[in-house]
């Protein structure tokens, strides 16, 4: 990975959630892993026991990757050696997300989320 320097006069971020990286400057890698569960009740009674994880097929299926098999030639040609940015505004930044100034060689991100509704008849 090539070395680059990167300026930030300001970023404004209003709001994070779990498995979040903000960097400003280079990574080698970035990983990230967000397993949520969300229920909604009208009746708000809920015990830890309730809901486990492992309950539920979705958090441990295996996720297929793609399969490159073509051969890929890239040239990059990066003018400066800085990345110069005066101001980066965000609202949110979800789960399993990164928002970076900089380099990275690899990143791998998974976000897994099930919505569970109890509705009273």
């Amino acid at each position: 990975m090539p070395f680059r320097t990167s300026h930030v006069k300001r970023i404004d971020i209003l709001q994070t959630s779990d498995s979040t990286v903000v960097q400003i400057g280079d990574a080698e890698e970035d990983i990230l892993d967000a397993n949520v569960l969300a229920v909604q009740r009208e009746e708000v009674t809920f015990f830890e026991s309730d809901y486990p994880l492992d309950r539920y097929a979705l958090f441990g299926a295996a996720i297929p990757q793609p399969v490159v098999d073509e051969q890929l030639d890239i040239i990059k040609v990066n003018e400066s050696p800085f990345i110069r940015v005066q101001l980066v505004t965000i609202q949110s930044v979800a789960a399993s997300s990164v928002v970076q100034i900089g380099s990275t060689d690899f990143t791998c991100a998974e976000s897994r989320v099930k919505t569970i509704r109890h509705l009273a008849h």
